[in-house]
């Protein structure tokens, strides 16, 4: 009987994440979810209390991968309660960014719509973005000697936004990349060269 529940669950976020992909978040309704997934409209909220509930469902995993993956390129040091104040002055911060782009490409290929959704939904963008810009700081203080702090957190702020655009761009080309067997994440690696020097890269 759980397999049975388990598996509706799964068929839910399935009808949910193409209802939000084509119609937007804003635009798309339980009733509709429902209808895609072959359920009655009062039978879906056994499974979810409301429209947010559901979104949470799809994106939270693709969430905590990206958490994972920044963990992991970082030695550890990075993560989302990430406070520039506290890690300034502490141990050197370093970047792997050919796993953060390995990382990212294969989280973009496992959860696509929870991807798009968290790059064009303005409250994610702006939380990343905010989170970003700390974390760049720091590196760029601690890399770039000799500069100010008004210029680093400047640099910062410009490479948090490039930064995000370049990943968003990149992972739209991840069924060209496949159709010609070209590795994605040495494209985006390439193209967040720019973004990060790779003199100070590890």
């Amino acid at each position: 009987m759980q397999v049975l529940k388990d598996d509706l669950k799964k068929k839910i976020i399935s009808a949910a994440s193409e209802e939000f992909r084509v119609h937007g978040y804003k635009e798309s309704s339980m009733r509709s979810i429902a209808a895609k997934a072959g359920i009655t409209a009062g039978n879906i909220y056994r499974y979810f209390e409301n429209k947010e509930s559901l979104l949470q469902a799809i994106i939270d995993p693709c969430l905590k991968e990206i958490e994972h993956t920044i963990a992991e390129c970082t030695d550890g040091k990075v993560d989302m309660d990430f406070d520039s104040d506290e890690h300034i002055n502490g141990a050197v911060l370093n970047l792997n960014m050919k796993l953060f782009s390995r990382g990212l490409v294969q989280i973009g290929e496992k959860y696509p719509d929870a991807m798009q959704f968290i790059a064009r939904d303005e409250v994610y963008h702006s939380k990343y973005r905010v989170w970003l810009t700390s974390v760049l700081f720091v590196y760029y203080s601690q890399h770039c000697t000799g500069q100010s702090t008004a210029y680093n957190r400047i640099v910062a702020s410009i490479g948090a936004d490039t930064l995000i655009d370049t990943v968003i761009c990149t992972l739209k080309y991840a069924s060209q990349c496949r159709e010609n067997q070209i590795d994605l994440s040495g494209i985006l690696y390439r193209c967040l060269n720019a973004v990060i020097p790779s003199e100070v890269q590890i």
